[in-house]
């Protein structure tokens, strides 16, 4: 008996132990340890739920331990054996009740993390779309920008084709006039050459006529006298020579006339050329305008289609604000609902501590227990004697600790002064090796010598 309730008193002892380490273990984990509130919590009441799920073990095998011990030195006692049983009842159903609770924060904390997912994957698809709608933006706007410009460039060219256009109208307006007036100037020589070919005709038609005239005058002049033919000698003379000047004269406006028709023939060739380039260069320039007014056209078409898609994008973003709208709502109702579940989880920190308030009552009850049963001086004896025996052991440890502690300095006194040694000779070592490497140098620098010195006498 006495040993049956030395491991009784050790074993009871040891539980009250473990019962206080346990306490301060789950004093030191409930530190919080998370960032978020909610998360923070969670934690914690898992922490203070199995440290009161460890207080409760305790607490029913202390009470087996007692109910054990009613049963085998109380037998006198039933009411006291029927009140332990309904406290230990009582905690059985208290401990399932833990239990329960327990499953349903696990419940309730997997739904948390479920509704922060999806909150999580819902915000980031959301920014995923706006960082998609501002990239379209952005693009489109440059789009814009770009085609504005070319436009512009575009209409600035054209302007200039314009003017370029105007200019040379003008310039071949003026062409033709002057090839209107050359035209003009050509007939009225030609006209004039065709009179003056007809004068010079009948000119030369005269000439032949005086030139029989003067054969005849001569004939006549030959046949008759000398002082007859004087006087009419003389007219035919000065007419002869103002026939002749006539001629000269005639000669020389022919050659005027042809100088004329030749640098009016060039002037001509050269404004036939001049008008040739003129309507080339209207041609390329009538082609160049077209194919400008084409491009312009292909880009008011483009910039129409980048209307019709700015509009269809403004369009597409006021689709996606209302989607984030609804986003946001949906994730205010997530809020609410967190928020909700956060109350529920208050409610049931209450409710753990009022359970925790009953356990208090329950440990209270239990050390009343405990003191009523320090009445039995026969166990106190028997524990204090247990106690003075483990007193003893301890202290015999605790000396052969110290001897081996003292016998592990001395081990590594050992082995610093066997460290001092090994470095001494491989000191030492490496002393003897450099000397005989010298010595062995200077054998060497010996045979070298006498080797030499053979040489020299031979």
């Amino acid at each position: 008996m006495k040993k049956a309730s030395v491991c009784k008193g050790n074993k009871k002892a040891q539980a009250i132990k473990q019962f206080n380490m346990k306490l301060s273990q789950g004093d030191n984990k409930n530190k919080p340890q998370c960032v978020s509130d909610s998360e923070c919590m969670v934690e914690s009441q898992a922490e203070y739920i199995e440290n009161l799920q460890q207080q409760i073990f305790v607490l029913e095998n202390e009470v087996a331990y007692l109910r054990t011990y009613l049963q085998e030195s109380s037998k006198q006692h039933p009411s006291m054996v029927a009140e332990g049983e309904r406290m230990v009842k009582k905690l059985a159903d208290s401990h399932n009740e833990i239990k329960n609770m327990k499953i349903e924060i696990k419940r309730k904390q997997t739904t948390i993390d479920l509704l922060r997912s999806e909150k999580d994957r819902t915000q980031k698809i959301v920014e995923d779309l706006e960082e998609r709608f501002r990239k379209e933006k952005c693009k489109i706007l440059e789009d814009v920008i770009s085609l504005q410009k070319e436009r512009d460039s575009l209409h600035e060219s054209n302007i200039k084709i314009e003017t370029s256009l105007q200019e040379i109208n003008q310039e071949h307006q003026a062409l033709q006039e002057d090839y209107d007036n050359l035209e003009v100037k050509i007939q009225q020589n030609e006209r004039e050459r065709l009179h003056d070919k007809e004068i010079l005709q009948e000119l030369m038609e005269t000439k032949e006529k005086l030139q029989k005239d003067l054969f005849e005058a001569k004939m006549i002049i030959e046949a008759k006298s000398s002082i007859e033919s004087d006087g009419a000698l003389k007219e035919l003379k000065t007419k002869i020579e103002e026939l002749y000047e006539e001629i000269e004269t005639l000669k020389r406006s022919r050659d005027h006339e042809h100088l004329l028709r030749e640098r009016l023939s060039q002037d001509n060739l050269e404004l036939i050329k001049r008008h040739s380039n003129i309507e080339s260069e209207l041609a390329e320039a009538k082609a160049q305008l077209r194919e400008e007014q084409g491009k312009l056209a292909s880009l008011e078409q483009v910039h129409l289609n980048t209307i019709l898609e700015t509009s269809e994008a403004k369009s597409k973003e006021q689709c996606l604000k209302e989607e984030v709208e609804h986003l946001n709502q949906f994730l205010k109702e997530e809020k609410d609902h967190s928020y909700s579940l956060a109350h529920q989880l208050a409610d049931e920190k209450r409710f753990k501590c009022r359970e925790e308030e009953k356990i208090f009552h329950l440990q209270q009850r239990f050390d009343q227990r405990e003191e009523n049963m320090k009445l039995l001086k026969t166990e106190n004896i028997v524990l204090s004697r247990d106690n003075i025996y483990l007193k003893d052991e301890v202290l015999h440890f605790k000396q052969q600790l110290q001897a081996k502690d003292q016998e592990v300095l001395n081990l590594k006194h050992k082995v610093q002064e066997m460290q001092i040694s090994v470095e001494e000779f491989i000191q030492s070592s490496q002393a003897a090796t450099r000397l005989a490497g010298e010595r062995w140098k200077q054998l060497g620098q010996l045979a070298q010598s006498i080797q030499a010195l053979t040489c020299i006498e031979d």
